[in-house]
């Protein structure tokens, strides 16, 4: 769609940015994670439109649908060691899958 969409990491949302106009809005995200700073560090764009932010200090995958404004989670604690500073960022592999590191 052409906006620019910014990680909440100390944030309670997420920014998006449309350069064709310089308009700023958030999608407040509240009550869908847990509270705190840190929460994610980095989004990936992946084909089915969806992005996914990297858990930082959060202890699930952040999914936003920029089609609908719709966030969700996809809880990892339990599968990864739990505390701060889990992941900075994403990629997008050939096979389709997205790798945090």
């Amino acid at each position: 769609n052409g906006k620019i969409y910014f990680a909440p990491n100390n944030a309670d949302s997420v920014g998006v940015l449309d350069p064709a106009t310089d308009a700023f809005s958030i999608v407040v995200i509240s009550g869908t994670i847990i509270s705190g700073d840190g929460k994610f560090a980095g989004g990936v764009l992946a084909p089915n439109g969806k992005i996914y932010f990297a858990p930082n200090n959060a202890d699930s995958v952040g999914v936003l649908d920029p089609a609908t404004d719709a966030f969700s989670i996809v809880v990892i604690s339990g599968t990864i060691i739990s505390g701060d500073g889990k992941f900075a960022g994403g990629v997008l592999a050939p096979n389709g899958k997205i790798y945090f590191a």
